[in-house]
């Protein structure tokens, strides 16, 4: 894959917006290492990466609570996808809000105000996994 086909502005909005499309990776042709929105395999620097679909479905891995003057907080998390990917995002549908999201919730990939290909929005999907 030429680094020009990895290259925002050469992807379909269908194939990176979320809830409009399925959320696209990449994953190393050499190394197999998962990656999301690289040029470059993070692991070996290899520039020849195949993207794959994601499923869409993750488990919230760090969470912090952005508060903001005259805006309602916002639940930024980092959510690591089924497919090994971690991706930065923000996440909505805490049962009291942005409060009551914690690490280990299962998300969702969702469309929402805010959503773009460099920063998806998830909802929560099901109860904390269990510890």
């Amino acid at each position: 894959m030429s680094p020009t086909a990895l290259h925002p502005a050469h992807l379909s909005t269908a194939d990176t917006q979320p809830g409009g499309g399925p959320l696209m990776f990449q994953r190393c042709r050499w190394c197999h290492t998962a990656s999301y929105r690289r040029v470059l395999c993070p692991a070996c620097g290899c520039g020849d990466l195949d993207e794959e679909r994601s499923a869409g479905l993750g488990t919230v891995r760090s969470i912090k609570v952005v508060r903001r003057a005259a805006a309602a907080p916002q639940a930024v998390a980092v959510v690591e996808l089924e497919e090994g990917v971690r991706v930065r995002s923000t996440v909505i549908g805490g049962r009291c809000g942005a409060d009551a999201v914690f690490v280990g919730d299962r998300v969702e990939v969702t469309e929402a105000p805010g959503s773009s290909p460099n920063h998806p929005v998830f909802r929560l999907s099901g109860s904390p996994l269990a510890r």
